[in-house]
């Protein structure tokens, strides 16, 4: 093992492209040993963390979108085709007074007419939208900020930022 002199900390996936290439680096005290030090600090010259950085703070704003949309909606199995044809039924009885089988089983299940329960879901399909938007605009428009960053310290606290606004909502 010999020591590499220019070595700069660019994250942790400059250490995986560093043991993908067959080589090994270690610390021990203050010094970087390698065992091919040349090509080791080629890798290390070469390496990119920004990608990675903004991959992970993509990954965190999208987590935090889906954990802020859990908030407002039932998160199971199938759920959002059942509320997708209720809503549609519902607008479909308030145009022309066609009742379908969901909406009737809301409004049975309820005790309501069937008129009340189709403006209660429209009401409620209206306020998703509303939540759906600020969540999607919180989301796209830190992805777009992540993707603009000039370099992988501004990563993290657009994320930060994000998942702040996101959990709020």
């Amino acid at each position: 093992m010999h020591p590499i002199t220019r070595y700069l900390e660019k994250g942790p996936g400059l250490h995986l492209a560093i043991a993908r290439a067959g080589h090994v680096l270690v610390r021990r005290g203050g010094l970087y040993l390698a065992d091919d030090p040349a090509a080791v600090q080629a890798i290390v010259d070469a390496y990119d963390p920004l990608p990675e950085a903004q991959q992970a703070a993509k990954a965190r704003v999208d987590a935090a979108a889906g954990a802020a949309r859990a908030r407002h909606i039932t998160v199971a199995p199938g759920q959002e085709a059942v509320y997708l044809i209720k809503e549609a039924e519902a607008r479909a009885y308030l145009a022309d007074a066609t009742e379908g089988a969901l909406l009737a089983a809301e409004a049975a299940a309820l005790g309501l007419d069937v008129a009340a329960a189709a403006q209660a879901i429209v009401a409620r399909a209206t306020a998703w939208r509303s939540v759906a938007a600020t969540i999607e605009g919180l989301r796209l428009g830190a992805k777009a900020a992540i993707d603009a960053a000039a370099d992988r310290a501004a990563c993290g606290p657009l994320a930060d930022a994000a998942v702040a606004g996101l959990e709020a909502v």
